[in-house]
C-alpha cells in the first residue's frame, strides 16, 4: 500500500492508524502530482481531492456544468493514479495482487 511506503512504524497510534504526518506526507506525494495534470483538471482536482469540496461546488465555483467537472476529475485522478503506478511499481504488484 502506498501509504505504508511513506509511513514510519513508529508513527502510529494504538489502533495502527497512520499519524497525521504520515497521511500529510502522503496528501503532498500525491499534489506534488498535480503539476502534470491539464489547468482545467487540476482546478477540479484541487478543488474536489485537496480541498474537500464536491464536484457540484467546484463546477459552480469554476462556472462550467457539474458533469463536465467529474469528466475532469476522473481524468486527473486517472492520470495522478497512473503516474504513482510507474513511478512505485510495487503498487502495480500490489494492485495486480488484490485483483487475483
Amino acid at each position: 500500500e502506498l501509504l505504508a511506503q511513506f509511513t514510519d512504524p513508529t508513527e502510529t497510534s494504538a489502533t495502527d492508524a497512520p499519524s497525521a504526518r504520515a497521511t500529510e506526507r502522503l496528501a503532498r506525494l500525491v499534489a506534488d502530482y498535480h503539476r502534470v495534470l491539464t489547468g482545467r483538471q487540476r482546478e477540479v482536482f484541487l478543488r474536489v481531492d485537496l480541498q474537500g469540496h464536491s464536484a457540484d461546488a467546484a463546477a459552480e465555483q469554476l462556472g462550467i456544468t457539474a458533469s463536465t467537472a467529474r469528466v475532469h476529475l476522473a481524468r486527473a485522478r486517472r492520470t495522478i493514479r497512473l503516474r504513482m503506478l510507474a513511478d512505485h511499481p510495487v503498487l502495480l504488484e500490489e494492485y495486480l495482487d488484490d485483483m487475483r
